[in-house]
């Protein structure tokens, strides 16, 4: 009979998240959940919800969380519209279940979390996400299915508002080997963003198709092709197509780099085009068992909901720390977005916006390995010229996790 395990945190989950498909409000402090954007979680520092095994692949979590956030309105600190922080709660279950075979892994996970800031009822607010996976290995055929729901209510620093949104994602990749050396890779990806308050449904398409070369034991790169597609209710399509260049490099477990870059000659339904470099990259490099590095890039578009005829273009950059001190961890990240706002003609133009965070965390074992802590502190700095988001905001707080 197996053990039943019930794995209880109480402390702080927090994160930096660039996510350009999707408008969660990541600078909320929230329990952790699914990022739904086309570029995934690359750039999310948030802790992962303790769990263990429960039944034949079954874990369960909880999150619980007490933290101070000095502007969790995001204001501008003007006489108008003053920062004013608040202490606050937060409680957050996971469930999740795998199962593996010879030749499918299949994997299911459920989140839910709830907010309560005891100045401000308008930020409190509930949230969830739910996942789905399934991936099968037949020999020369590689493929990959995935799907996403999110719910979250709260202040969003992409609408600059309190919102309400449901986010859906689904996705499919299929790799194909042609010989030891190459293979062919296919991949969809689209995601739905369906805000209320007034803010306009959005939706992201992607599809591509590559060709890849193992080099040697630890390269392979090769070029493909993308197409895009972005629209909404407040604008008309933003089609692209374009070459991609796709690389990974892997040396045993110390340095890992993976990405590609395009080139999307873009055309908008409405009139007007341009052209637009997106890119992905990841890069981990563990110089020795004490300290590790990570850095991470980004760059993509997709359809603004708070913007008529508008679409957002970010590039994002993060860089963290990682050291061992004794039983101790200690981690440091630096965070940069840029947001900027093309719009197709007729379109209302927006002020680009600068968003950078730092953060400082250390976790410690308590007992055993039943308990640990984490203390934190994080700095928050959004600039533009419109004031609606231009603004500072500070976390800090403390978490202790326990495992039964």
């Amino acid at each position: 009979m197996q053990r039943l395990v019930l794995s209880l945190a109480v402390g702080f989950g927090f994160g930096v998240t660039f996510s350009v498909a999707s408008e969660d409000p990541v600078v909320r402090p929230s329990a952790p959940l699914a990022d739904n954007s086309l570029c995934g979680d690359l750039l999310s520092s948030y802790p992962s919800v303790p769990g263990e095994e429960l039944l034949s692949g079954l874990k369960l979590g909880a999150l619980t969380s007490v933290f101070y956030d000095s502007n969790p309105g995001q204001a501008p600190g003007t006489d108008e519209s003053p920062e004013e922080g608040s202490l606050a709660f937060t409680f957050s279950p996971s469930l999740g279940w795998r199962r593996d075979d010879s030749k499918w892994r299949t994997e299911l996970n459920a989140k839910a979390g709830y907010n309560e800031y005891l100045d401000g009822d308008s930020y409190s607010g509930g949230s969830y996400a739910l996942g789905a996976s399934a991936a099968y290995d037949g020999g020369r055929w590689d493929l990959v299915s995935r799907f996403r729901h999110s719910y979250s209510d709260g202040v969003n620093r992409y609408y600059a508002a309190s919102v309400s949104q449901k986010s859906y994602g689904a996705g499919l990749e299929a790799t194909y080997d042609l010989s030891p050396k190459t293979s062919v890779r296919a991949s969809w990806d689209s995601s739905w963003s369906v805000p209320d308050g007034g803010f306009g449904e959005t939706e992201n398409h992607v599809a591509s198709l590559s060709a890849l070369w193992r080099y040697s034991s630890l390269l392979r790169f090769g070029p493909g092709i993308a197409i895009r597609n972005s629209t909404g209710d407040l604008q008309q399509s933003r089609n692209s197509i374009g070459p991609i260049l796709s690389a990974a490099y892997q040396l045993s477990k110390k340095v890992s780099i993976d990405g590609s870059v395009g080139l999307d000659f873009t055309r908008y339904d409405a009139g007007g085009g341009d052209h637009f470099v997106s890119s992905r990259i990841a890069a981990v490099y563990e110089l020795d068992r004490l300290w590790s590095f990570n850095a991470s890039f980004v760059r993509a578009a997709e359809a603004d909901g708070s913007l008529a005829g508008g679409f957002r273009e970010t590039t994002g950059i993060r860089l963290g720390v990682n050291r061992e001190i004794r039983r101790m961890s200690a981690s440091f990240g630096l965070g940069y977005e840029h947001s900027a706002y093309p719009v197709e003609d007729g379109g209302v133009e927006r002020s680009d916006v600068d968003y950078l965070t730092a953060d400082l965390s250390l976790s410690f074992p308590i007992w055993a390995d039943r308990a640990s802590g984490l203390v934190f502190l994080r700095q928050q700095h959004s600039g533009s010229d419109d004031l609606t988001r231009d603004w500072d905001a500070m976390q800090a707080g403390f978490s202790l996790s326990l495992n039964f």
